[in-house]
């Protein structure tokens, strides 16, 4: 998945988000407005859908220039699709807005449905992030920290800073950490945390922005969410 017009700043808001969604009550509808309307004001959208459709996701996937699409592949569901619009007097998205949606929605499909139920989570100490994964648990308590702070898109200077470590501490804890879970870099070890997987996940590169004429969803879609910056 190409990721070169995302900064670290908005992987943090990505993970920020998704630990949001895992705080949600157990249902589809809230944890999915909650996602359409933080994805649209972190692109900078006027308006945003999340429905439901019958016909093959690649067939729907509208790139306008002002409309940025993507699909969310759901196990034994029909097909999601998140659309986020901008009017025409608008700069159209840009390939970073489309980065970090289709991120979002190839990595952390698992956040648009009601998850088993799970213990409640530890809250964070003082100049933590509150990323909560069970994952957190297999650390000895030292990395756990450090791997909050870069996970939220720190760099090891700032997390030494916060947490009153020596940046050679930092960098240590770092590489100990990308060797428990397995990766060669912060992106790889971003990414599993995202997608909610013990393993690095496979997936596609972002649809491409071809230029397709506006749509709106067919008769036989299921609206499951909208929202609009003018709204309460």
């Amino acid at each position: 998945m190409n990721l070169d017009k995302l900064h670290t700043s908005d992987i943090g808001d990505l993970l920020r988000l998704a630990a949001e969604v895992g705080e949600l009550p157990r249902s589809e509808t809230a944890r999915r407005r909650h996602i359409v309307e933080s994805l649209r004001k972190l692109v900078g959208g006027v308006k945003a859908l999340c429905f439901e459709h019958d016909a093959d996701s690649a067939s729907l996937i509208n790139q306008d220039a002002h409309v940025l699409q993507a699909p969310v592949s759901l196990p034994q569901r029909k097909t999601l699709i998140l659309e986020i619009r901008r009017d025409a007097c608008d700069r159209p998205f840009d390939q970073r807005d489309r980065q970090l949606v289709n991120l979002f929605t190839s990595q952390a499909a698992h956040l648009f449905v009601c998850p088993r139920r799970a213990p409640a989570p530890a809250p964070a100490t003082s100049g933590e992030v509150a990323i909560h994964d069970p994952r957190m648990d297999e650390l000895p308590p030292r990395l756990r920290p450090v791997l909050r702070q870069l996970l939220a898109g720190d760099a090891e200077k700032q997390v030494a800073l916060k947490l009153g470590l020596s940046p050679h501490t930092v960098h240590q804890y770092a590489k100990l950490l990308h060797r428990h879970f397995k990766v060669s870099s912060r992106a790889e070890l971003i990414l599993q945390f995202l997608s909610g997987n013990s393993s690095f996940p496979a997936s596609s590169d972002p649809m491409p922005a071809t230029k397709q004429p506006n749509h709106l969803p067919q008769a036989s879609s299921v609206v499951i969410h909208q929202t609009d910056r003018s709204g309460p």
